[in-house]
């Protein structure tokens, strides 16, 4: 397995893990189906919301166990295999199960492609209903209930198989990865949109400013995504009219590292960069991705 897959590996992950995270602060959004016994969630849009330093300190440092907040932590429940190398973007999306974007335009000559498919993921955990509320009673927020019924079986999920392309030249190393949302899955009887305040609160906003925002979101296929707004390496971008977040390595202004997530309906892209390659270029490369 060439190592150049490995930080592009960790930011796919991560769109797992951010899923987790919101469940794990009782904010998976789902689709309220009155009629079904399960509720299906998956990402059409992110919603990008800035966070305080000064509330990104007070939730590290809460007396608080977070494993309080699980009857199961988050586990994955089968067994991936390292990704599969194939030749090209077609054998790819063949393995992958969907088409394949490539980049057309790099701001040089690339001397070699690399394209690897990971397996498919399946994950489970289970939410502890009264470690919710004990964590919001710690938190001070009294404006909003726990359901019991968030925690009365496990919420599951799973995610499609992973492309991960690597391109490299002599100035510069390309990485992409791409797929389809993570879907997930819930016992049905949840508010989607006091869940939404919820996680609003949690985050710092006032009880009146999450009720309004919360209201005007579809939280059947909209992800929060959490960033610290004080950090001045952190963007808001727009990608073929999509909204991204850009992080910025530290490094001279011609040799940065670039981290690239954005989302276009059920599919989410995620693009790492280093050398010679500046951030104009890096958000016309995306750009590129068609």
């Amino acid at each position: 397995m060439n190592r150049s897959f490995t930080p592009m590996r960790r930011i796919a992950a991560a769109a797992v893990a951010v899923l987790m995270l919101t469940g794990l602060l009782l904010l998976p959004p789902v689709q309220a189906l009155a009629d079904q016994l399960l509720q299906i969630f998956r990402v059409q849009q992110v919603l990008f919301v800035p966070i305080s330093d000064e509330r990104i300190a007070e939730l590290k440092n809460l007396e608080f166990e977070k494993d309080a907040l699980f009857v199961s932590p988050p586990e994955v429940t089968n067994n991936p295999a390292e990704p599969a190398p194939v030749a090209d973007a077609a054998a790819a999306a063949a393995l992958a199960g969907y088409p394949v974007r490539e980049p057309a335009s790099f701001p040089g000559d690339v001397s070699a492609t690399e394209i690897a498919v990971t397996d498919r993921t399946e994950f489970a955990f289970q939410v502890d209903a009264d470690g919710v509320r004990e964590l919001l009673t710690v938190l001070n927020i009294t404006d909003v209930t726990v359901p019991e019924t968030l925690g009365a079986s496990p919420i599951t999920g799973s995610m499609q198989p992973t492309v991960l392309a690597t391109y490299t030249s002599d100035e510069f190393s390309v990485t992409l990865a791409q797929g389809r949302s993570p879907e997930l899955s819930l016992p049905d009887g949840v508010d989607l949109q006091q869940m939404g305040v919820v996680m609003l609160r949690v985050l710092g906003m006032e009880p009146n400013q999450a009720q309004a925002l919360a209201a005007t979101i579809d939280w059947s296929s909209t992800l929060l995504f959490p960033f610290p707004a004080d950090i001045q390496n952190l963007q808001q971008v727009t990608v073929n009219g999509q909204p991204g977040l850009l992080v910025t390595a530290d490094g001279e202004t011609n040799r940065r590292a670039y981290h690239l997530y954005w989302q276009d309906g059920d599919s989410f892209y995620t693009l790492h960069t280093e050398g010679r390659i500046g951030r104009d270029a890096v958000l016309e490369l995306a750009a590129s991705v068609r």
